[in-house]
């Protein structure tokens, strides 16, 4: 008897350290009010948690997942992982650290097998680089998204067709590391021989891990503010990132991640030290997290992305965590209500500068100046894109309603629109927003004497250019299918002179593909752009692999040159014995194929460059 006496009164005493612990660092009006906090400030659904004193303190979810479908937030539903989702790979990357596998000062291309990152600069990347976010990788360029989940790469079709050389040096500047987050994903694969979402679900148990888009019943949706109207953010759009979108997490065991991370539990002893580093100096770069300037041991990692706004702060030394998420994207507020739960005044510390958005202003990288026009020009075709003129003629390139190619609500998606300049290996590059005389305007590129423009006009395109287009398919359709009727109907010489004038092989069926291939990437081309690329996928680069048919019509005109250059060898002998149609039809596609040539090298296949 007495011996449950004396439980019930530990069980008691606990309840009361609960209680007590819970009303310091969650005040009792703020416990009371989301309700009404999360209606005022039209939010559809929150998380929150909170782990204090080696205790998780709260564990509560408000509202519902989605506007409007009245499904109520629960400790099931799956959270996008975003930006979080490095923390994740940096916890793996530094278990390795501690295993001997990794070193974190060794040249990163000395784990890697199939690919080399490029770099200039006399100091060598490293894996300390790429958890500090300083790896000095040209930013992640917006637009890289698909409607489709099977166009979504995988990590090493990622960096092999999109990672580009390093263009500060390592260590030197913070960057906002989106490659440097694929780079470090790839690095897991690579040494381990295991999917990265295995790796997370191994390493801690998380069963309730899941890649890819859920369906919208399990999931928080992310929603927009547009004129105190809330929008619902696009549901199937994919990230060309995976680890970046496409990894959920239950709220249940995110709050026993949190209490990992507050050092509560077993698995973080190791490299807890190596993660939450203080550092000689405040400035100093920490890994896989942020340090919050002016709090003495606090760090955090914020996203703000698709919708969804999520911060986690951490405190190990004094075993305190705090997880926020909101179904709708506003940063003031989710750090307003994180220093509430901590007892901290609203304005104290706030970073004035978001982590995603840390890096050197300007230009990140080597400017791909086709494919930006391109993406511009989807923006301008679907009404998103909004060009201003201020007062001293700078032109200002910003997005307009819901915007999925990464700027929403004023937000600039070409920050630098002024002269800017980049240095790399002693050259400099200026690019400007110029106008033009038939009312669009151009991306400038001043590169060497004469400058390169691209101009960026939806309903402009080159009727001379386009009408020679045409008629160039059309003569190729027509020599085409009178060399496949030679072919057909080829009869051997029958006189001895004959013979004679035709000792090489007959040309018509190679002349027939040659000409074939030309009339179909005229034809095909225009129309898989217009008709799929522009309206139905936002991955827009024409040498980009995302987009089999593009990718795929760009190899015609090579098999049309080889082609017709072999058929011309071939035909050289046979030409005299040929009829008068049939030598007209022949020059007329090797100048149509020599015309095609100049097409493309002037017109960049589109049409769009003057």
């Amino acid at each position: 008897m007495s011996e449950l006496q004396g439980r019930g009164a530990s069980a008691l005493l606990s309840l009361l350290v609960f209680v007590l612990v819970s009303g310091v660092l969650m005040p009792p009006v703020f416990a009371l009010d989301w309700g009404h906090r999360l209606e005022a400030e039209k939010i559809p659904g929150a998380v929150a948690l909170q782990v204090a004193a080696g205790h998780p303190v709260l564990v509560k979810t408000f509202g519902v997942q989605r506007h409007k479908a009245k499904i109520p937030l629960s400790e099931n539903t799956l959270l996008p992982l975003d930006a979080l989702s490095e923390l994740f790979l940096s916890n793996l990357l530094l278990q390795d650290v501690k295993a001997g596998k990794l070193d974190l000062d060794e040249n990163i291309n000395s784990y890697l097998q199939k690919l080399q990152v490029v770099n200039p600069f006399s100091s060598a990347l490293s894996l300390r680089h790429l958890l500090s976010h300083r790896d000095g990788f040209p930013e992640w360029w917006a637009g890289r998204w698909v409607e489709n989940s099977r166009k979504v790469p995988s990590l090493e079709k990622n960096l092999n067709y999109g990672l580009k050389p390093l263009v500060l040096a390592p260590g030197s500047t913070p960057t906002p590391g989106s490659w440097g987050a694929v780079l470090e994903g790839y690095l897991l694969e690579t040494l381990n021989n295991k999917p990265v979402a295995d790796q997370i679900k191994a390493a801690w148990g998380l069963k309730s891990l899941h890649v890819g888009l859920p369906a919208a019943e399990r999931r928080l949706q992310g929603h927009l503010l547009k004129e105190e109207r809330l929008l619902t953010y696009p549901e199937r759009l994919y990230s060309t990132a995976p680890l970046q979108d496409q990894l959920y997490l239950s709220v249940a065991e995110m709050g026993k991640m949190l209490e990992k991370w507050a050092g509560t539990q077993v698995g973080m002893e190791s490299i807890s030290p190596l993660l939450f580093s203080s550092g000689r100096e405040a400035s100093e770069p920490t890994l896989g997290v942020y340090r919050l300037a002016g709090a003495e041991g606090l760090f955090y990692v914020e996203s703000h992305h698709l919708g969804v706004s999520q911060l986690l702060l951490v405190q190990p030394r004094e075993k305190k965590a705090v997880y926020l998420s909101l179904g709708r994207e506003d940063r003031d507020l989710i750090w307003e209500w994180a220093y509430e739960l901590l007892g901290w005044q609203p304005t104290k510390l706030k970073p004035s500068v978001s982590a995603s958005q840390q890096g050197v202003s300007g230009l990140y990288g080597y400017p791909h100046f086709h494919r930006q026009s391109l993406a511009a020009l989807a923006r301008l075709h679907r009404g998103l894109l909004k060009v201003e003129e201020n007062s001293t003629g700078v032109l200002t390139l910003s997005s307009q309603g819901l915007d999925p190619f990464g700027g929403f609500v004023g937000q600039t998606i070409w920050e630098p629109v002024g002269p800017l300049e980049y240095q790399r290996q002693n050259r400099s590059e200026r690019l400007r927003f110029s106008k033009l005389a038939e009312g669009g305007f151009a991306l400038h590129s001043e590169q060497g004497q004469q400058g390169v423009y691209f101009p960026l006009v939806w309903q402009k395109h080159p009727l001379v250019q386009a009408a020679m287009a045409l008629f160039l398919a059309l003569c190729l359709l027509l020599c085409s299918v009178r060399q496949f009727y030679n072919f057909w109907n080829h009869e051997e010489p029958l006189t001895q002179a004959e013979r004679s004038e035709a000792e090489t092989s007959d040309p018509s069926l190679l002349m027939a593909i040659a000409a074939a291939c030309g009339w179909v990437f005229l034809l095909g081309f225009p129309l898989a752009f217009f008709h799929e690329a522009l309206p139905g996928e936002m991955s827009l680069a024409w040498q980009d692999p995302l987009n089999p048919w593009l990718f795929g019509l760009l190899l015609l005109p090579l098999f049309q040159i080889i082609f017709t250059v072999i058929a011309l060898l071939l035909a050289w002998s046979q030409f005299k014995t040929w009829g008068r149609l049939d030598r007209g039809l022949a020059l007329l596609q090797a100048g149509a194929t020599f015309a095609l040539v100049w097409v493309l090298y002037t017109w960049h296949l589109i049409g769009f460059q003057f």
